[in-house]
């Protein structure tokens, strides 16, 4: 057994399917901007060495409210600052360098859970 300060000697590489970076966009996309993983599509492609990434997505009916009470406040830039916030997160959990990032935003989507009585 090794301990966490020797090297591994061990042959290999280890690799990261484009299907589990996509998953975890579609995560960090889902926690962002407040929509069920299954609303958001995904797909990656190389941006000159980069990760390039495409987001389709509803936004959060609730970004309306944030958009009213904001002066200055626009779906762009609200959309603006969720994928700045996304490019940071997948580049921290996934450790790759991200590039050029398209997120499109396709609709409302209106949390629609039904609340049980205590």
């Amino acid at each position: 057994m090794l301990s966490a300060e020797e090297p591994s000697k061990l042959a290999g590489i280890t690799t990261v399917s484009a299907r589990a970076i996509q998953t975890i966009v579609a995560a960090t996309t889902g926690s962002r901007i407040s929509v069920p993983n299954q609303l958001i599509k995904v797909s990656t492609h190389d941006d000159q060495g980069l990760l390039g990434i495409d987001i389709s997505c509803p936004l959060d009916y609730g970004a309306l409210d944030t958009i009213g009470q904001t002066p200055g406040a626009s779906v762009f830039s609200l959309a603006g600052e969720a994928r700045q916030d996304i490019v940071t997160r997948i580049s921290e959990i996934a450790g790759v360098k991200v590039g050029r990032v398209n997120l499109r935003l396709t609709g409302l989507h209106r949390n629609t859970e039904k609340r049980r009585l205590k």
